[in-house]
């Protein structure tokens, strides 16, 4: 019994300890000196034909970084469901 006792407060302080603060999520990104991600490209189009360079008047900052979008549609596809988009592995190389 109190080796399951121990076991579950072990697990429940680590789960606590990686979802307990995310405002330093940013330093995990693969982000510009100006914090953009993904050198400034549209994270929608990489979903789509082929990655386009976005532009600043369709900026968006989500979880630390900012994005840019190369249109109004895919700024708003991307608003609606920011998790589908965003880089794996924090827009590093893997």
């Amino acid at each position: 019994m109190k080796l399951a006792f121990w076991s579950l407060l072990f697990i429940t302080i680590a789960i606590q300890t990686v979802w307990a603060d995310n405002s330093n999520i940013s330093l995990h990104l693969n982000l510009d000196q100006t914090g953009t991600a993904l050198q400034g490209y549209d994270p929608v189009s990489y979903h789509r034909d082929k990655p386009k360079k976005g532009k600043e008047e369709y900026s968006f900052f989500y979880h630390g970084a900012t994005y840019l979008f190369s249109n109004q549609n895919t700024l708003k596809t991307f608003q609606d469901n920011p998790e589908r988009y965003l880089p794996a592995f924090g827009g590093w190389c893997a």
